[in-house]
């Protein structure tokens, strides 16, 4: 493990990987939990340590989400990073898409909002 340390003696985290050398076999849409509108939906990704990831949430009735929660992220130390955002409660139930970019590999699957509930 590189560790890079800064003058004071602490260590300092490495600039995100953006790089093109992630696979596809690299990142995991590990988790993608839909919700009912008035409560959070949530996604995690797996990637390797310190990648800059974005996230796209595309509601039910093809609009995007822009939401501050879903700023792009790095992923950890373990390499996760996870979002949570609120769903609207005005926001049409049925079957929306969480699309994750690490690295320039996307992984996207299917949400459910309000469905099954």
């Amino acid at each position: 493990m590189l560790m890079l340390l800064a003058s004071c003696g602490q260590v300092a985290t490495p600039p995100p990987i953006l790089s093109a050398t992630i696979t596809a076999a690299d990142i995991v849409l590990s988790s993608v939990t839909g919700a009912i509108p008035g409560a959070s939906a949530s996604a995690t990704v797996v990637a390797p340590p310190n990648t800059r990831c974005t996230i796209a949430y595309t509601m039910p009735d093809g609009r995007e989400g822009q939401l501050p929660s879903l700023s792009p992220k790095t992923t950890d130390m373990h390499g996760k990073a996870t979002w949570t955002w609120y769903i609207a409660t005005n926001t049409p139930r049925g079957t929306g898409m969480v699309a994750v970019t690490c690295g320039g590999v996307t992984r996207s699957e299917r949400i459910l909002i309000g469905v099954g509930e």
